[in-house]
């Protein structure tokens, strides 16, 4: 291990540290900053890790798989309202309602199961 500059790619803070190579000590430093840009990095991997959570199959709560392709929407949407582009993102499925939405500090994406009977005489 040698000592770098490490170099947040976030706001471009330097700092001395010792890593195997030029760009692990750039990931770290950036990983490890305490600026807004790391902090809302790290916001939006949990965002995306959520989506992927509620994205899955659950026959308890009877929500089947999501594709690929809608789950790369919900995605997008979700980096969307991120960057405060979107104030809240609602998607119907047919099956299911998903909705991506900030509270202020924090964001949510809650998926719904919509299901109908509808009977006639």
């Amino acid at each position: 291990m040698d000592t770098y500059q490490g170099t947040c790619k976030y706001c471009g803070e330097i700092k001395p540290i010792m890593e195997e190579s030029q760009d692990a000590a750039d990931e770290r430093v950036s990983n490890e900053c305490s600026c807004g840009g790391a902090k809302l990095e790290e916001v939006k991997a949990r965002l995306m890790a959520n989506i992927n959570l509620i994205s899955r199959g659950n026959e308890d709560k009877t929500l089947s798989q999501l594709s690929e392709e809608q789950v790369k929407l919900l995605k997008r949407a979700a980096s969307e309202v991120i960057s405060d582009n979107l104030d809240k993102a609602i998607f119907d499925f047919g099956s299911s309602k998903v909705t991506i939405w900030s509270t202020g500090e924090k964001f949510k994406v809650k998926r719904t199961a919509t299901r109908e009977e509808i009977a006639e005489a």
